[in-house]
């Protein structure tokens, strides 16, 4: 075993700072699979990619500045995770397999992890019945982020399709999203501290204190509501695509300015809060900051706020307006990147003190409120022409059997109870909303998530 230490990267530490008042950030991705499987061959290809790839176990560990939580680099086959296997041909087959899959999952998304004794990533293979499969990947937000996931999955499958088949896959070299594919303008240099005065200027404009939460009442202490919506109709998704480039923006800032409207409809419809809705709009760092493939082990994503009041909401194409200037201005800026740069300069900073005083110093630069959050992915495993995504998925056929649909539980934390994560797979377009289980009940989640969409889709009328 290799004892040196991994710096935490901003996203990574700011979860675990996160998480202490309770709230879970262990995830999992689940992916169905069609046809024959052989889940010795699929041990075999697992074991071939973590002998390639650094996995990760963490430890308290007493250094010169007090006790400090680091991950630590496994070296070797020894103590690697390997497939756990669960058998269910004896139950009923499911109807609906995602709700399955995720009431599964439920001990895994309502509780905190031990991060001292327990591995941040597993691997399991689920046996349904005769034609179906789920390769189950279990976890915590410090060890990877799903970007980072399709990469090994990628790999994963390409080693079991050669040892099945006896060659090498023509996907063998697909990227994981499409965000690390084709160049990027350069960053513009922004210092960090322009950013942070700007960023104190934006906040006596639109307070952090005084963001509009969307309503909910709970009767769970804890957990997250998974909902998912699926497209397969691609003159639908064209449509909406149409949409956004009349305005100039992308299908991010068509479901951003929508969401933007669907709090304020659903708030007011319940007598709550309707006024600053702080948006927090989350940028993958891969293609534009090559370095941010290595450092750190989490998520080598930034992003920043896109405020807004209801005097801007009053008209839909003047939000959509704002969402799209404030997107592109902080992107071509570099504040995301900047943004990341000034969360590694505090980390620095906060390792002079114990890890329970740098939680609760951190604490208070971090957890501020934000409405809803929104993450693209993107293309997951994208066939490229001309240097764009095509919206096609590159895997299709793994060994003998075919890959059907992708569930996933998403992370979010105790000061952002709503948040979507938006992903094209196999052709089709998912919405995926988290929705914390502290605020909302089931019931109420499904509704706002349905406002949302709703609103998403009013942009085609």
């Amino acid at each position: 075993m290799n004892d040196s230490f991994v710096p935490l990267d901003l996203p990574s530490e700011g979860l675990l700072i996160w998480e202490q008042p309770g709230f879970p950030q262990t995830d999992y991705a689940a992916f169905v699979l069609l046809g024959r499987l052989d889940p010795g061959a699929m041990d075999d290809a697992l074991a071939g990619v973590l002998a390639t790839r650094p996995t990760f176990t963490s430890r308290l560990v007493w250094r010169r500045i007090g006790w400090s939580m680091r991950p630590v680099w496994i070296d070797g086959p020894p103590g690697r995770p390997g497939f756990a296997r669960r058998d269910f041909r004896a139950e009923r087959a499911p109807a609906d397999l995602e709700d399955w899959v995720h009431d599964k999952m439920k001990p895994v998304t309502t509780r905190i992890q031990d991060l001292a004794t327990e591995p941040p990533i597993a691997f399991e293979l689920w046996h349904i019945d005769d034609e179906r499969w789920v390769l189950v990947i279990v976890f915590h937000h410090v060890a990877t982020d799903g970007g980072g996931l399709y990469d090994v999955l990628r790999e994963l499958f390409a080693r079991y399709h050669e040892r099945v088949m006896g060659m090498r896959p023509s996907w063998a070299d697909v990227a994981g999203i499409h965000a690390q594919v084709g160049s990027s303008p350069p960053i513009a240099p922004v210092s960090t501290p322009r950013m942070v005065l700007r960023t104190l200027r934006m906040d006596q404009d639109y307070p952090g204190s005084q963001v509009a939460q969307p309503w909910g009442s709970s009767d769970r202490p804890s957990g997250r509501r998974m909902i998912r919506y699926r497209y397969d109709d691609p003159a639908l998704l064209r449509g909406l695509r149409r949409r956004a480039a009349r305005s100039g923006g992308s299908m991010t800032d068509l479901c951003l300015a929508a969401s933007k409207l669907a709090i304020e409809e659903w708030n007011r419809a319940h007598g709550a809060d309707a006024d600053v809705f702080l948006h927090g709009f989350a940028v993958n760092q891969r293609a534009r900051r090559p370095a941010a493939q290595i450092e750190g082990q989490g998520n080598p994503m930034s992003g920043f706020a896109i405020p807004s009041r209801a005097v801007e909401r009053r008209n839909p194409e003047t939000v959509l307006q704002l969402v799209i200037a404030r997107r592109k201005a902080g992107m071509d800026q570099g504040y995301d990147i900047a943004m990341s740069e000034m969360g590694r300069k505090l980390q620095r900073i906060g390792l002079a003190l114990p890890r329970s005083g740098r939680y609760t110093a951190l604490r208070t630069i971090f957890d501020r409120k934000i409405s809803f959050f929104l993450t693209n992915l993107g293309v997951v495993w994208p066939v490229i022409r001309d240097g764009r995504p095509t919206g096609e998925t590159a895997i299709r056929e793994v060994g003998r059997a075919v890959l059907h649909d992708v569930h996933s539980s998403v992370g979010g934390t105790a000061n952002n109870p709503a948040a979507m994560i938006l992903r094209t797979f196999l052709g089709r377009f998912y919405m995926v909303f988290t929705l914390g289980g502290q605020r909302f009940r089931d019931d109420e989640a499904r509704g706002f998530a349905d406002t949302v969409v709703r609103r998403v889709f009013d942009w085609l009328d």
